[in-house]
């Protein structure tokens, strides 16, 4: 089982979406993001390079993309996110360990939100 850590940028991400989703589209829709984003820090932890990842080599040597959108059907019980509009950039940290940089919105570019240093 793959393990993965949120950077501080992607814990602060993770808040702000999923406040905006309960003020914009209430309260079950904020379980279903969430529940969503835990699947997703799941299935890229266990398997880094898995369909729907895109190496990012303009963001640097080993960063890596997953959009929400290819999150397999099934996986999320609260129910299905119907649009999903984020991506998680993460790179491999070691064996059997990812580290989760940032969760940024599909019209964001991510050269102007990523921190290199992490």
């Amino acid at each position: 089982m793959g393990r993965y850590r949120l950077a501080p940028a992607a814990r602060a991400d993770a808040a702000e979406i999923l406040i905006h989703s309960e003020v914009t589209f209430g309260t079950l829709a904020r379980r279903r993001y969430r529940a969503l984003l835990e699947a997703v820090f799941r299935l890229v932890a266990e398997q880094p390079g898995r369909q729907g990842a895109m190496a990012c080599p303009d963001l640097g040597e080993g960063y890596m993309e997953f959009h929400l959108r290819h999150c397999p059907r099934g996986v999320v019980a609260e129910g299905r996110v119907q649009r999903p509009r984020h991506a998680l950039f993460y790179r491999v940290a070691g064996p059997g360990m990812i580290d989760i940089l940032r969760i940024l919105h599909d019209r964001m570019d991510p050269r102007r939100h990523m921190d290199n240093d992490n």
